[in-house]
């Protein structure tokens, strides 16, 4: 599907959507069996499938996830990485995280720098406004602080 933002924006003025998550991760999933659980999240009324999450994923097997979803569903299939290697030139968009409260520089816009080439060369949907952004903050003292320097 193309025309995300449009699609989104339709979507938002009706009212809601939902949106579900596929965590890349190889130990959680199998791109043989993914386009099965799409498929029923569609079912369900899903508006749209989010890959991604995971910071240790490996290109080969988030393309093959990726057109594994994409075969069976209909709805947009929009990355969610959990960093740069989280792209996939098999999706129909992407959301990019800000972490705007990080002191790290890089999670608040290096990593959407460091993205912004390969996202261009994977023509995934990129139109003014059509590389979503998506701002978080982190709090507390786990893991996400200490790996992005959140305060």
């Amino acid at each position: 599907m193309r025309n995300v933002r449009e699609y989104i924006l339709k979507g938002a003025r009706k009212g809601k959507m939902h949106f579900s998550l596929i965590d890349p991760d190889p130990l959680k999933v199998n791109p043989e069996t993914v386009g099965e659980t799409a498929s029923q999240l569609q079912r369900y009324g899903t508006s749209a499938i989010m890959v991604g999450g995971s910071t240790n994923v490996r290109q080969k097997f988030l393309d093959e996830l990726v057109k594994g979803v994409k075969s069976s569903v209909s709805v947009p299939v929009i990355l969610f990485p959990g960093g740069v290697n989280g792209i996939s030139s098999h999706a129909d968009a992407i959301f990019f995280m800000s972490l705007m409260n990080s002191k790290d520089a890089w999670w608040v816009s290096g990593a959407q720098s460091e993205a912004a080439v390969p996202v261009r060369e994977a023509g995934i949907e990129r139109a003014r406004g059509a590389v979503h952004g998506d701002v978080h903050g982190v709090s507390g003292s786990g893991v996400g602080s200490r790996q992005t320097g959140a305060c």
